[in-house]
This record gives C-alpha cells, structure tokens and sequence, in this order.
C-alpha cells in the first residue's frame, strides 16, 4: 500500500514520491561516504551490533546528485560547515 507525498526542494521541482510502507526505517551509526574520480559517488550506512558493525545499506549515485543532498540536508539542519585547514 503506497502513498502518494509530494516533497518539495530548494533546488528542484516538487517530486511526486511513491512511499513504500513496507520499507522499515533502519537506525545507522555510521555513514561512511566514498567518491570515485569517475563521478559516481556511494555510501554505505552501518549499525553497531552485539556481533559487530553490521552494513544496513549501499547508495550508488552521481556527484551532482550527492551535491542536492548535501545541501538538502545542511539546509534541515540549520547547520554550513565549513571547509577544514588544508583542503
């Protein structure tokens, strides 16, 4: 049973987003992010359990792709980082 919700973005048009009711949330203790030079970008979520650290989930996407989440989530978070000493 999917619902229909309609998400809206700074940098995009609203999205008509089919929501899958049987995907569960799953809780993650680390985001461990990796960008390839040639502009494909993944992270891999992982959870700590009694038998150790446990992969939940892998997402395979593009930088500019990447990028719009980023910025998505600074934006939820009231929070801008900036760049560190050296980079």
């Amino acid at each position: 049973m999917n619902k229909e919700e309609e998400t809206t973005s700074e940098n995009a048009e609203a999205l008509n987003i089919q929501i899958n009711n049987d995907l569960p949330p799953t809780w993650v203790d680390y985001i461990v992010p990796m960008a390839r030079e040639d502009g494909i970008f993944f992270l891999r979520f992982a959870t700590i359990m009694p038998e150790g650290l446990v992969e939940q989930a892998r997402i395979i996407t593009d930088n500019e792709v990447m990028k719009q989440f980023v910025d998505s989530i600074c934006s939820a978070m009231d929070y801008y980082p900036g760049r560190q000493d050296g980079e």
